[in-house]
């Protein structure tokens, strides 16, 4: 006996899921402490939501935690490092046993907690803090499953939705290809960064704008979404900086299905009745952040207080990353993507503050003054990003072929930008268990080119005229993805590697769709001939 749609997506949902925990298990029980916890940023985050589990305070950790990457002469820093990694050795902690935890009392040999001074990124600490006081333990492999956890009710979520517009099998071709992308899995497992968060926000993108572009929205249906919807992205954006540049695409899939409700009233009411209601998503998307947001900077501020120290906020350097990010495409204004870089050009513009992180805004008027002075030359740089971006050009080159994964750096001015695209697999690489390997780039390109061209074809050729819809559609939804991908690597930089490879979901979607079309439209054809007119 068949099962019900209902529990077919129920089912497909949870093999999905279990294909993305396998996947993340295998690829991290092959990694050791010392290689997941290589990067200064993870040192941070543990060290910091184990001061939160040992004192209830938020953020203290057993050394001083600065905006610098370097630590190796800051004996605090070596002491707890040290601690942490024989804690380790000693209890036979693995990675793939990330509920296994020992006392966060044992990483402050001296028994000090000290407050920080600045961190980027407040949300993946405290979360990683709060889960460490429910498990009564410091459990350091955790850190490298909070994305991959995170991650699994939204790939559920997205099954759920495809299957619900009648579309199953689009969405376990995207996922399967999401969830076997090495790029993915290891962005998910990243303690450089936690930009985990970043793609799994785009993941949440995913399912609204699967319900809004290819399903039945309903005035009720889209306002829960929304609201589900503004509760991770609001945990996402806590944890990292960057996924408020996602919101025009969630805007636009609001748009769309704002649109598709039915609304049983006159025209003159129904346009005032759908701004109404998409304003009313667009809250719901937007409180859960605002309040998550105030409720962390509650939490810092009472620690500073407990240690007579004035509140300071937790941010980004904007100006300095814009300013370095330029470099990922001039080539006549002297702008490079070095930290070095960076500071050199702080001393040249105030030099009495000595490269002091308090004058990085000054590079500010710097940018604008050079972007007045010669607007095309910004304009070339952000069509170059674009291009880059949506082409994944970087990534072209094939090892099999080439020799090489990914074109390297030809100018100066690009900087360590390579040094980003070895933090994780590229984009064009698949894994599954202990097989990787990587796939042409242009074949991932191809599937969006030939939804492109059937989107293009003449209202005269009636025969292709259901194609023709269904690639519209799927652009529809590509266009809501792509709108909050884009952001970041056009507006600041393609950089930082990470957040323009996420364009490849966009690639992934589209081959979902195409396949999905083609078999729709074989079986069309099938039935016309078993059942001529």
């Amino acid at each position: 006996m068949p099962l019900p749609p209902q529990a077919k997506a129920c089912v497909t949902a949870a093999a999905l899921c279990l294909l993305l925990l396998a996947n993340s298990a295998v690829r991290l029980s092959g990694s050791g402490a010392e290689r997941l916890f290589q990067n200064w940023r993870a040192f941070d985050d543990f060290a910091i939501a184990a001061g939160y589990a040992a004192r209830g305070l938020f953020p203290v950790a057993p050394y001083r935690v600065r905006d610098y990457v370097r630590r190796e002469k800051d004996p605090r820093f070596s002491a707890f490092k040290d601690s942490l990694l024989a804690e380790i050795a000693e209890k036979d902690l693995r990675p793939i046993r990330f509920w296994k935890t020992f006392s966060p009392d044992a990483v402050a040999p001296d028994g000090r907690w000290l407050v920080a001074s600045r961190f980027d990124d407040t949300g993946r600490a405290l979360f990683l803090g709060m889960t460490f006081r429910a498990l009564r333990g410091a459990a350091p492999f955790l850190l490298f499953w909070l994305g991959v956890l995170a991650a699994l009710p939204v790939v559920a979520w997205i099954a759920w939705e495809f299957a619900a517009a009648g579309r199953g099998l689009t969405g376990v071709i995207f996922l399967a290809a999401t969830c076997c992308s090495a790029f993915v899995l290891d962005v998910l497992a990243l303690g450089y960064s936690a930009a985990a968060f970043h793609l799994v926000g785009l993941l949440v993108l995913v399912a609204l704008a699967t319900y809004a572009v290819l399903g039945q929205p309903t005035v009720r249906g889209l306002l829960l979404r929304a609201a589900a919807s503004g509760v991770a992205l609001g945990i996402c954006a806590l944890c990292r900086g960057t996924v408020p540049f996602l919101l025009p695409g969630f805007a636009l899939a609001l748009v769309v299905g704002d649109s598709r409700v039915s609304v049983a009233t006159s025209s003159a009411l129904r346009r005032g009745h759908r701004i109404a209601l998409w304003g009313a998503a667009m809250g719901l998307l937007l409180v859960p952040y605002v309040g998550l947001r105030a409720w962390s900077n509650h939490v810092v501020d009472t620690t500073r207080d407990a240690y007579g120290r004035e509140p300071r906020t937790q941010y980004h350097d904007a100006a300095l990353l814009l300013w370095k990010g330029l470099g990922d495409f001039d080539r006549t204004k002297g702008y490079g993507f070095r930290d070095k870089a960076g500071e050199e050009a702080i001393v040249a513009v105030d030099p009495d503050k000595q490269a002091h992180r308090d004058s990085e805004v000054r590079l500010r008027d710097v940018i604008l003054s050079d972007v007045r002075a010669d607007p095309l030359w910004l304009a070339e740089i952000l069509g170059k990003r674009l291009l880059a971006t949506v082409s994944l050009y970087k990534l072209w080159p094939w090892a099999p072929r080439d020799g090489i994964s990914f074109f390297p750096a030809t100018s100066a001015n690009e900087g360590v930008i390579d040094n980003y695209y070895t933090l994780t697999k590229q984009a064009d690489w698949f894994a599954l268990g202990r097989w990787s390997g990587e796939a042409p780039m242009l074949v991932l390109l191809a599937p969006v080119v030939v939804l492109l061209a059937a989107a293009a074809v003449p209202a005269a050729w009636p025969r292709l005229a259901a194609a023709r819809a269904d690639a519209r559609r799927s652009l529809l939804l590509l266009a809501c993805v792509a709108l909050a991908v884009l952001p970041v690597p056009v507006v600041i930089t393609t950089a930082t590697a990470l957040e323009t490879e996420c364009f490849v979901l966009v690639h992934f979607l589209a081959l979902a769709l195409l396949a999905e079309t083609v078999r729709a439209r074989g079986q069309g054809s099938e039935s016309a001939a078993r059942h001529p007119p």
